[in-house]
């Protein structure tokens, strides 16, 4: 009795310190925001909503940035070609807000809170620090589910190194996307497929490339579920139509005009009037600039490194023989799959997400923190999981340990 009682007051101290730094979070991010270039257009597409024309759009966002912003970052923002260009020429503004104007549910919120009487500034960064605050609550009663006490305690200082602060802090839909995809998660592991196959294509309207997320988790579902099989079509459906009218409603430029942008050439400042068709030598520079630059990034580093070491601890947990190209693997990695699936679902979220990162950076080989920590967080949560279980069968199944 007494030992059950002391395990309760622990976890209740638990949850005090992610209240504590949920709460710093939030703080960072009234206090000390990052005044981040994509600002300026989630500002103006949120406007947008109500302002057609693009020179007053632009000069209401210049208005909102002045009382906003100090005056060097006001002034650094206009600092470049393509700063300067934007703030001065309302055809070049114009038709880069369009690369922003499809994360809708991000832009709506800002127009919201505006509304309601927040400096739309504020707004942008303070919907990230009440995402993040929510998300980082749902994740203690997950991790309370299958860490140790010790282990829960420890995981949102490991999330703060892969980037749970900055999400707090910037004014992008990306602490969003840490709210939803925990949710998504907590969903997941629970088997409330139905939950999970409503929200999923509303997460496309966070982040147009959440898509990815949600392909992954639907192929999960197909083969792992023996019913629910039109429920997963619908949402399936749903993703992609939602996806292409967005794309189409709000005259996306398109990825090849955003790849050469991005990555090759930042005087494309005109893509609906001069967009561009991605080759395959562009795409290959654009790789291996991108692959030799996040091998500079520790962070990137360190998760490609604890994710390779996740996945040996799976194969090892799970006796995966050696790797081979022949029907006998299959069936061996189809009977590992439906045992993860129906068993050990924290362990293939986790999956998931290594997965999410690879495709995401051979589609955009760009490491920004916002792009990835969501998801280096949920990894996280999966080797927590794993390696709290699992130490012992690992020891002696491999020398390695």
């Amino acid at each position: 009795m007494n030992f059950e009682n002391n395990k309760s007051l622990v976890i209740i101290f638990v949850f005090f310190v992610y209240v504590i730094i949920g709460l710093e979070a939030f703080f960072l991010s009234i206090l000390y925001p990052f005044h981040n270039w994509d600002m300026i257009m989630y500002i103006a597409s949120a406007e947008s909503f109500e302002e057609k024309d693009a020179v007053k759009l632009q000069n209401f966002v210049k208005e909102e940035l002045k009382k906003s912003v100090s005056e060097f970052d006001y002034k650094l923002m206009q600092s470049s070609y393509y700063g300067k260009c934007v703030f001065e020429d309302p055809e070049v503004f114009s038709e880069q807000v369009c690369y922003y104007k499809m994360r809708v549910v991000y832009n709506f919120l800002i127009f919201l809170f505006y509304k309601w009487g927040l400096n739309i500034v504020f707004a942008s960064h303070f919907i990230s620090a009440v995402s993040v605050f929510i998300g980082l609550i749902i994740m203690f009663f997950i991790g309370k589910k299958f860490f140790s006490p010790s282990l829960l305690l420890l995981f949102p200082f490991f999330s703060i190194t892969f980037g749970l602060f900055n999400l707090s802090r910037i004014s992008s839909p990306d602490g969003m996307v840490f709210l939803l995809c925990i949710f998504s998660v907590y969903l997941f592991i629970n088997r409330k497929f139905t939950f999970l196959l409503f929200l999923l294509p509303f997460l496309v309207g966070v982040r147009s490339e959440l898509l990815i997320f949600n392909l992954l988790l639907y192929l999960i579902l197909w083969f792992g579920l023996k019913k629910h099989k039109k429920i997963i079509l619908f949402s399936f459906f749903m993703s992609i139509l939602f996806y292409l009218l967005l794309i189409t409603y709000f005259n996306h430029p398109g990825y090849g005009s955003l790849f050469y942008f991005t990555f090759l050439n930042k005087k494309l400042l005109l893509p609906l009037k001069h967009p561009h068709s991605l080759t395959i030598w562009e795409y290959l520079l654009a790789l291996t600039i991108g692959v030799l630059k996040a091998s500079e990034d520790k962070v990137f580093v360190l998760f490609l490194l604890t994710s390779l070491l996740y996945l040996l601890g799976l194969s090892k947990f799970f006796a995966l023989s050696k790797f081979r190209f022949d029907k006998k693997i299959f069936e061996e990695l189809k009977g590992i799959f439906m045992k993860m699936f129906t068993f050990y679902p924290e362990y293939l979220i986790g999956v998931v997400s290594i997965s999410y990162v690879f495709i995401h950076f051979f589609l955009f080989p760009m490491v920004r923190f916002r792009f990835f920590a969501t998801f280096y967080i949920i990894t996280i949560f999966s080797i927590f999981s794993f390696f709290s279980k699992n130490i012992d069968i690992l020891i002696k199944r491999s020398h390695i340990f």
